[in-house]
């Protein structure tokens, strides 16, 4: 929903102000785990109670919740080009099997031979 905002500017009044109610009912349920601030997803539930499973994917759910309501801070919402401050230059070589080469296995198992043989040797 906050990306909606950066693409179609006409729902940022509509949408930033349910954002906010959910990073409220968000902060309200991170107070669990062992030292109380690790998040559950009952947050998406008005009134619901459930177990408190916790993990990786209920922190980062409740992080991009407060991360959504942070894009109404943002100087501007177009992306930079390569006329207005973008940097990133392709490589069109890319994929091509001069630019795959990798370092073989081969060449790492011999200077690790010779590293070992120096350092064991000392």
């Amino acid at each position: 929903m906050a990306t909606a905002t950066q693409l179609a500017s006409f729902t940022a009044d509509t949408v930033f102000p349910l954002l906010a109610t959910s990073a409220t009912a968000v902060g309200n349920h991170c107070n669990q785990g062992t030292n109380n601030t690790q998040c559950t997803m009952w947050w998406t539930s008005q009134g619901a109670a459930g177990p408190a499973t916790l993990g990786v994917g209920q922190q980062m759910s409740a992080l991009n919740v407060f991360n959504g309501n942070l894009l109404k801070f943002m100087k501007s919402s177009s992306v930079a080009t390569s006329t207005d401050g973008g940097s990133s230059v392709g490589n069109p070589n890319a994929g091509s099997s001069s630019s795959d080469r990798v370092t073989s296995y081969e060449t790492l198992l011999m200077s690790l031979c010779v590293f070992l043989l120096f350092r064991v040797g000392n």
